[in-house]
């Protein structure tokens, strides 16, 4: 059931973020107390590995499973024997609301997305050396106790906060260009430190992390953000029995309890005692606000090869610094 709505909010509410992410494959595996269950296989994919049928089917798709071999606390995207997929532990209601669980599964196919569209080939592009490219996002020793790098990383926070949550309302566009160019700053800021310190290869790193959790982190909030006022304009509704679940709440209650605080973190990231990889997940979510004001097409080019969100946020600067002398001319 926790699977079918979050394929109705993919479906109805995804669209709005990203073209395209409602009718793309979902392959998912839930992993439950003793058995993994592999259900929305896409077409044309090879069964991977000793999963058998159960005779049971999520949405019109069939379900499989095997004896359960990966810990149950994952919330992840990535290949399992070939076949990318998402790979979430089953619903606990004495952990989180069935809402919650939900929108957390449809985060992890954002991931599924960046998989499909090209992740690897982009990620293997940079200079942080093919062969950690595997286990970049965990594994590559990023300099967060590095006093100056953290500052820095501080001084992006706040500018991204400051611009994502007054930029869009100022009444002149000197005002945003301001912001704008106060948080860009503090990006070169940020790569100067990182390059001559640690080397390009750190600059190259923060550029793929917030490329992937960033966005990701973005497109979460969104969908939550997104599902919680269609249903307070009685436009969402969730499928039958799922209100009915233990610890329901509504969409409201869960982005005004959660998701609506992750907007503070692109302010806080990296302040002493949050110098961890998460840091990365707040500003990549306060470059891709930023880019909704300065570039609504950036969505458009997200995915392609060589393609980073300081790019974009750069490209987009400069077309704003550049409309008003081409309305002068005309």
């Amino acid at each position: 059931m926790l699977v079918r709505e979050a394929l109705q909010i993919v479906g109805i509410v995804g669209e709005q973020i990203w073209d395209g992410w409602g009718t793309t494959p979902k392959t998912t595996l839930v992993l439950g107390e003793s058995d993994e269950f592999l259900i929305a296989l896409g077409a044309n994919i090879d069964l991977p590995g000793d999963f058998v049928p159960t005779g049971e089917t999520v949405a019109g798709f069939a379900v499989y499973s095997r004896p359960r071999s990966l810990p149950r606390t994952l919330r992840a995207a990535f290949p399992v024997e070939g076949v990318p997929m998402a790979v979430v532990g089953a619903w606990d209601s004495t952990e989180e609301s069935p809402n919650e669980w939900a929108i957390s599964l449809v985060e992890q196919w954002f991931h599924l997305l960046q998989l499909q569209r090209g992740e690897q080939t982009k990620a293997t592009g940079l200079r942080i050396g093919e062969s950690e490219v595997p286990s970049w996002r965990i594994e590559y020793p990023f300099p967060f106790e590095d006093e100056d790098v953290g500052n820095a990383m501080v001084l992006l926070g706040v500018a991204l906060y400051d611009f994502g949550t007054t930029a869009a309302n100022l009444p002149r566009s000197s005002q945003r260009s301001f912001q704008g160019q106060t948080a860009r700053a503090a990006l070169a800021n940020l790569r100067t430190v990182l390059t001559l310190k640690h080397g390009d290869a750190a600059y190259d790193f923060f550029r793929l992390r917030t490329w992937r959790d960033g966005v990701a982190r973005y497109s979460g909030v969104m969908i939550a953000r997104l599902v919680a006022a269609a249903e307070e304009r009685d436009v969402y509704s969730s499928i039958p029995g799922f209100s009915s679940l233990d610890e329901h709440r509504s969409y409201f209650r869960v982005w005004r309890d959660g998701f609506a605080n992750q907007i503070w973190l692109i302010r806080t990231a990296q302040l002493d005692g949050d110098r961890h990889l998460t840091s990365f997940d707040a500003l990549g979510h306060g470059m891709a606000v930023m880019l909704d004001v300065i570039s609504p097409d950036w969505k458009d080019i997200y995915f392609e090869d060589g393609i980073w969100l300081d790019d974009l946020i750069a490209d987009g600067l400069d077309s704003l610094s550049e409309t008003p002398r081409a309305s002068a001319r005309q």
